[in-house]
Order: C-alpha cells, then structure tokens, then sequence
C-alpha cells in the first residue's frame, strides 16, 4: 500500500483523496485549494473527480461569483462510511507503530528470563516510512536490537515474525535489520553511516530508544 496515502488502498483514486481533504474541514474550497491538498493529480483530474463526487452527492457545489466552492455532503446516506474510511487513513501511522510494538511483545511472551532482559528489546522504523517519503513500491525498513545474550535462532524468530505479520498489515516488502546491542554499540563507535540516518529519521516503537546509549549521551 502506499503508506504516505493510505486513503488510496480503500479509494484508489482521486476522489479518496479529495473526500480526505474535505473530511477535514467544514468550509467550503475552492478547487485550487483542493488541488494544493491532494496528494497527486493534475488540476484537470481534480476537477473531473469534483464533478463526479458533486454528481453523486456527497459533496456539495456553490457557485460564487466565478468559482466555485465544495464542501462535504455529511448529510449524505453514505457518508458514515466514508468518515470510517478517512478516519482510518488518518489514525494509520499510529496504526501501523502499534502493529509493529504489539508483534515484537507477542514474540517476546514465550521468550525464557535468560535471555537477558526482553525490556531492552528496541524496535526503531528508518528510512523512507521515517521520512514521511514512502509510498506504494516502498518496503518498511526495521532494526531490532536484542540483547547479546539472546540465543540466535530466537532473535531470527523475532525477526521472521515481524517480517510476516507487518507485511501482511501492509502488502509492502519488510526489512528488518537484526544487531544484538553489541552490534549496534559498535555501528556508532565507527561512525557508520547507517547510524547517522537513524540520527535524522529513525522513529522508535518498541522498547529503549535505538540511540539511547552512554556513546549517544
């Protein structure tokens, strides 16, 4: 799915996007405005897809002096379901950092004390889905930090988990870069630069924060 316009793996179209950006206010818009607003289209498209949405009515169309202005049709028989729909694009990157926080916990219920201690678990999202750039040929890219003590073939289990239950949240590829806290320490002593992108970008959401070490303070 494109994880930078969610709308679209519901509405894959330019009325998704227009249907979003009038969700989120009660004033009326000129179609310029909304052509700012959506993530992609030409002004033409947007204009059509307008035409469409007011020909069905669930938005509404003034005409003022030369222009005209749009608005939500929230009166409209189908409009519970497409506040549902908007309101699921909105809330889906919390959505999705739950998902990934709620797989790691899951892995780690079975996991034996001696392990080490499963608190200092981390899981940090990098790269384009960081940024705010991804979209719908981006795969999501995860580190997971383990404690060194963690058997090999466990960290791996961890791993694949999160490989397969994030991507079928998704559709889209996952990555996972797996380091013990060793490994990771060692990454910011050299100065990789892999770690000065997970400066910039990296979001943690699971565990300690992916920098948080006496090297990092």
């Amino acid at each position: 799915m494109d994880l930078s316009s969610p709308m679209d793996a519901v509405v894959p179209s330019l009325e998704g996007q227009i249907l979003r950006v009038l969700a989120a206010t009660s004033r009326p818009m000129t179609a310029s405005t909304i052509v700012r607003l959506v993530h992609r289209g030409s002004a033409p498209g947007v204009r059509v897809a307008l035409r469409r949405l007011a020909g069905v009515g669930t938005i509404i169309n003034d005409r003022i002096g030369k222009q005209y202005q749009y608005q939500a049709n929230r009166e409209h028989a189908a409009w519970p379901a497409i506040q549902a729909v908007v309101d699921f694009a909105n809330g889906f990157p919390a959505q999705l950092d739950a998902k990934i926080s709620q797989t790691v916990r899951d892995g780690l219920a079975g996991w034996p004390e001696a392990t080490g201690n499963n608190a200092d678990v981390t899981c940090a999202v990098f790269g384009s889905l960081a940024r705010g750039t991804a979209d719908a040929e981006s795969d999501i890219d995860l580190v997971l930090v383990v404690p060194d003590a963690t058997p090999p073939d466990m960290a791996e289990a961890l791993s694949e988990r999160l490989t397969a239950r994030v991507g079928a949240f998704t559709g889209n590829q996952v990555n996972v870069l797996l380091l013990t806290a060793g490994q990771r320490d060692d990454l910011i002593k050299r100065g990789d630069a892999l770690v000065d992108s997970w400066r910039r970008d990296a979001r943690t959401v699971h565990g300690p924060e992916l920098l948080n070490t006496p090297e990092e303070n």
